[in-house]
Formats: C-alpha cells, sequence, structure tokens
C-alpha cells in the first residue's frame, strides 16, 4: 500500500512539472484539495511543491480569477541597463565606423568593429575588464543596439574574384591531345 502511494506521488509530480504557471498552479490546487484537504504545508510536505504556490493556486481556483506573471521582471538586467554610461560609451565608440544600409531598406547599421574590438576600445577608455561584459554578451548588446557586423567576403568569394581577375587560359590547337585545328572556308567557295 505504502508503495503504491509513493508511486502515485511520483507521477502527480511528474505530472506537475510538465505543467507551467497558471496550468501548474490550477493542478496544484487541484490535487492539495483532493489529496491534502486543501492544506498548502501538507501539499509541500508530500509533493515538494512551494507552499506559496500552491495557496496561489488555491486562491485562483475559488475566487475563479487567475494571477498573471510577470516573466519579465524575472532573470537578469541587461548589462546595458544595469550601466547606461556603458551603452552610451558603446555606441561613442561604434558610431564613427557605422554606416546604413545602402538601399535603406532597414534601419539596420553595419559597423566594421568586432565585438572583441569594442571590448578593447571601452578598456582603453578606462574601463576594468572585469567590469565589462563578455565577448559574447558584447555582441548581444551591439545586434540590441541594432549594430550588425558588416558581412565579410567568404574565402570562396574572394578565391573565385581573384580567378576571374586572371586572364583565361585557352589551350592552344597545336597542343598534344588537342584536335586538329578547323580552317575557314571562305565565304564564296
Amino acid at each position: 500500500m505504502d508503495d503504491s502511494r509513493e508511486r502515485l506521488d511520483a507521477l502527480i509530480r511528474s505530472g506537475a512539472r510538465r505543467l507551467t504557471g497558471h496550468q501548474r498552479r490550477l493542478f496544484q490546487a487541484e490535487v492539495a484539495t483532493e489529496l491534502c484537504g486543501g492544506n498548502p504545508r501538507l501539499a509541500e510536505r508530500r509533493f515538494g511543491w512551494g507552499r506559496a504556490t500552491v495557496d496561489k493556486g488555491l486562491h485562483e481556483l475559488r475566487s475563479g480569477m487567475r494571477c498573471r506573471e510577470n516573466f519579465a521582471a524575472k532573470g537578469r538586467k541587461r548589462s546595458e541597463e544595469k550601466d547606461p554610461q556603458l551603452a552610451a560609451d558603446i555606441r561613442a565608440i561604434v558610431e564613427p565606423h557605422t554606416s546604413t544600409d545602402p538601399g535603406l531598406k532597414s534601419p539596420r547599421r553595419y559597423t566594421n568593429l568586432s565585438a572583441a574590438e569594442v571590448c578593447d576600445a571601452l578598456i582603453a577608455t578606462g574601463y576594468a575588464k572585469e567590469e565589462l561584459p563578455r565577448e559574447r554578451t558584447m555582441r548581444d548588446i551591439l545586434n540590441r543596439m541594432n549594430y550588425r557586423l558588416k558581412p565579410a567576403r567568404s574565402r570562396i568569394e574572394r578565391v573565385l574574384n581573384w580567378n576571374l581577375s586572371l586572364t583565361v587560359c585557352i589551350p592552344s590547337p597545336t597542343a598534344p591531345g588537342s584536335p586538329a585545328p578547323v580552317s575557314p572556308t571562305p565565304a564564296g567557295a
């Protein structure tokens, strides 16, 4: 009997993990109502769920109103939001090396500076390396500020352009293994 209860509890925990947000809270509230007599503390002890979450789900179940999630407020603030001066300094460094879309079809701006070069320039202006974001984060910051790295020509394009600039060699008809030259026939013959 105790083994089947543990298996049932594990199944309920697994089901709750597959749900998110409002759906998970409602599921936890229904389970707490049926199996724990509506007691969030007992549901916490039995299933390992957060007591506050179960309590919020019970409130939503009783009232019929859904609590809104504020997912945007969760997580870490962006580097440029934490330090607005950093964003201004990045713009000051990148702007002289910026060009717009030649066709003016997008608001995108292109720069020939890489994220590593921007980091180096910030260090040269007085920032400590430890207080700057990493190179990958700097790339993300530049993208959020609507700067794109100028697409560099690929190696294949450079080789093809080099090959096209060379003179085209046509094998001579007297080369071994080539067909005999055909003599033009006169127009009147």
